[in-house]
């Protein structure tokens, strides 16, 4: 088994063989870091999918060329890259979203990020295809710890006037024929969810931006970024500056880390495996090829099948990091990816004699509110973090709302200002968040686990697993 840190959707897209290395080629075939002073309309700090959607939607007011791209590595090759491609909108947060905005704009941000999945499709007839296939997604639920609340949530969608066939609640038999686990109780139907090849996608975006004259640099470490009175300025770990007239900060965890905002947000991390092909056992099991399915865990499990008939599971079950940089269990850390595998061979037991042919894991940026954050956090600046895994859809939202800020057409009217943050919700100073974020993910995963097999919870379990609702975070779903 292959367990590196990019994972096989990068390695696909940028077509590098089994007996290469994914960080060689890529380190080839990075454009030019940045070495002198430049000067730019828009600087963008971070070329994932958030830095690259905003660029793109830059080009509709800015000329290309005043348009700057940083990326510490090569863009669209960290977490943008290597997610499980599952292309979602806010649908499940509309009761938290209705409760926190009210009617109106909790309808309009629901059904912006709806349309926005369509919206993505469409981009394949312009910057190449990248699999989208928009079959739904299944939220199932497997033991008496897991928590779905179906008839809230289609009560809720009603109350908004959304179209009824956009969510509907589902059997235990109907979830198994979706998808072919036995392992299901019940479940919810999404009907607007897509998947993607995150790794082609990626790459056709940075292709795109290329062509179209954007300036991008690569292997461009940042090392500070700052408000002056002309604008802004991002300070280089080589001595170069860039100085423009706004600025965007759209790199997670280390974004927040240069703009002070470290206390927003919290680094765990998510792991992947991937089955050899399976067409065979995939018609057997009856699973409908494009759903997106995961379970109704707080860490949850996350899985797909690929357009080459393999299975890729995910769990979100890494630990908590301090700091802003990622560690290397973020990425290799065998025991969550053998607890991976357990996982999948016990949700699909046709599949426990199957090859696993790769693993790979990476950081993700957590929100203690589980929502994504546009946030102003120094003049001329804005940043946009807080994902929680559910980043491939909605960072082409925050990413086109931070580039409307940048050109000054972001007012209170706009779909995307409920999501624009003044007062964050905090966590605690590290190293207390580190530690006591993985107390609490240990005792959920010891909860939800127990729930499952039928056994008894922990009282500590419970206690840990309790924490976050006490505190007024939000964990997982």
């Amino acid at each position: 088994m292959n367990h590196d840190a990019y994972g096989w959707w990068i390695e696909d897209a940028w077509g590098v063989k089994p007996a290469g290395s994914t960080a060689d080629l890529l380190r080839d075939q990075a454009v030019s870091a940045i070495e002198v002073d430049t000067e730019a309309d828009v600087v963008i700090v971070g070329g994932g999918f958030t830095g690259m959607w905003a660029a793109l939607h830059l080009l509709e007011s800015v000329p290309a060329e005043r348009i700057l791209v940083l990326d510490s590595g090569v863009c669209g090759t960290g977490p943008s890259g290597r997610n499980g491609g599952f292309c979602d909108s806010f649908v499940e947060a509309a009761p938290r979203l209705l409760d926190q905005f009210g009617q109106e704009r909790a309808r309009e941000l629901v059904a912006k990020s709806i349309s926005n999945i369509g919206r993505i499709g469409a981009l394949e007839a312009e910057v190449g295809e990248f699999g989208f296939r928009q079959a739904g997604q299944l939220i199932a639920v497997a033991g008496q710890e897991q928590h779905l609340e179906e008839r809230k949530l289609l009560g809720t969608l009603e109350a908004l006037g959304l179209p009824i066939e956009t969510a509907r609640a589902v059997t235990g038999d109907q979830a198994r024929e979706l998808c072919g686990s036995p392992h299901f109780e019940r479940g919810l139907y999404l009907r607007d969810t897509a998947t993607v090849h995150p790794g082609q996608l990626a790459r056709n975006l940075r292709q795109t931006l290329l062509r179209r004259g954007v300036k991008v640099y690569e292997s461009s470490p940042v090392a500070r970024v700052r408000s002056v009175p002309s604008g802004v300025e991002v300070a280089m770990r080589n001595g170069a500056r860039v100085q423009a007239r706004r600025g965007i900060l759209a790199a997670g965890v280390a974004g927040a880390g240069l703009g002070g905002m470290r206390r927003e947000v919290t680094m765990t991390s998510s792991h992947i495996v991937l089955t050899e092909p399976v067409p065979d056992l995939l018609s057997r099991i009856g699973w409908k090829q494009g759903l997106a399915v995961t379970d109704a865990r707080y860490l949850v499990h996350y899985f797909r099948t690929t357009e080459d008939q393999r299975v890729l599971f995910g769990w979100g079950g890494g630990g908590i990091a301090s700091g802003v940089e990622p560690r290397r269990l973020q990425s290799h850390d065998g025991k969550v990816v053998s607890q991976t595998i357990a996982d999948l061979q016990r949700m699909f037991p046709l599949l426990k004699n199957v090859r696993i042919d790769r693993a790979w894991g990476g950081p993700i940026d957590a929100s203690p509110v589980h929502m994504p954050a546009l946030r102003p956090f120094a003049k001329g600046w804005v940043a946009a973090f807080g994902y929680t895994g559910n980043g491939v859809g909605p960072a082409r939202l925050l990413g086109e709302a931070m580039a409307d800020i940048s050109t000054d057409s972001f007012g209170p009217n706009h779909p995307l200002s409920p999501l624009l943050v003044e007062k964050p919700v905090l966590l605690p100073p590290d190293p207390f968040s580190a530690i006591g974020g993985s107390v609490i993910r240990l005792g959920l995963d010891r909860v939800e686990r127990r729930g499952e097999e039928g056994g008894r919870v922990p009282l500590w379990a419970r206690a840990a697993a309790g924490l976050p609702d006490r505190l007024g975070y939000r964990i997982g779903r």
